[in-house]
């Protein structure tokens, strides 16, 4: 094992799987035009091609610029700056 250079930062060859297998922020529920995001409207699922689910503390509070469906995967662009 120690003859043998790992390194494990790059993980490069595994970005498809990286994206099948992380989570995206989802709607749990209806958000409404002006709403702000929170834990209650917010839920994490698979695929990972969205906003990455280990940045959802930097999204709450967010006010959505458009209704969003329940079950939509969240995109930057569904809330305002």
């Amino acid at each position: 094992m120690l003859m043998n250079d790992v390194k494990k930062d790059d993980v490069t060859p595994y970005k498809d799987m990286k994206e099948i297998f992380e989570k995206s922020l989802v709607s749990k529920i209806l958000i409404n035009k002006g709403e702000k995001l929170s834990k209650e409207n917010l839920c994490f699922k698979k695929p990972g091609d969205g906003i990455p689910a280990s940045e959802y503390k930097n999204w709450l509070g967010r006010i959505s610029a458009k209704d969003i469906p329940p079950n939509s995967k969240l995109q930057p662009q569904d809330f305002k700056a």
